[in-house]
């Protein structure tokens, strides 16, 4: 099993500096899928704040497409594909479960949350120790509602979805997506690194 979520860094510099050679991507990260993340609280209306959530879910499981037209750009998609960040992009358990629940949504049936007050946020980045917050959650996805798609293959397994449940009963909607697009970044960041520093021998 994978280690638990025990903090998240919101981190928008760096997620800018990742992405400034990546047109499509960047576009997509920042100016879309942001957006309607931080707009998820803004909601005086919990439809509306499911609407904001749901949007940004299906941006960010449409960054795998993006990304790979910028590398076809760069030239370095051949590359990209053979690479252990690919990988990893593609078996991240929070990246394979949030795609996996943005077809859920577009194929099956809308996605469902549930709204919850509290303090249970750890924040870096932001200074945001504990932040009040009466915020989104996810339903629990189970294996009973992922086997109603009726996958051609399975991408999943019940242990993908324990671990996934374990953490959207703690982080809410908003701050899984935060965690979504730090892991894109970081694979992203270190391709790039790597490849800069190929050519550079």
């Amino acid at each position: 099993m994978w280690d638990d979520i025990n903090e998240i860094n919101i981190q928008f510099d760096y997620w800018n500096a990742t992405l400034s050679k990546l047109s499509r991507t960047r576009k997509r990260v920042l100016d879309q899928a942001i957006y309607m993340v931080n707009s998820i609280n803004l909601a005086d209306d919990i439809r509306v704040a499911e609407t904001y959530a749901t949007a940004a879910i299906h941006f960010i499981g449409t960054i795998k497409d993006m990304l790979k037209q910028d590398l076809l750009d760069l030239n370095i998609f051949n590359e990209w594909n053979i690479s252990k960040e690919q990988k990893l992009v593609t078996e991240d358990p929070l990246l394979k479960v949030l795609r996996i629940i943005r077809n859920y949504d577009v194929h099956y049936r809308t996605l469902e949350y549930g709204l919850f007050d509290g303090m249970m946020y750890h924040i870096v980045g932001e200074n945001i120790a504990q932040t009040e917050d009466n915020s989104l959650f996810f339903e629990e996805f189970t294996w009973e509602e992922y086997e109603k798609m009726r996958p051609k293959k399975k991408e999943l397994t019940p242990e993908y979805l324990e671990w996934f449940n374990n953490q959207t009963g703690y982080w809410s909607v908003k701050y899984i997506c935060y965690e979504a697009i730090n892991r894109y970044c970081k694979y992203i960041n270190s391709f790039i690194t790597s490849i800069v520093a190929e050519k550079e021998k």
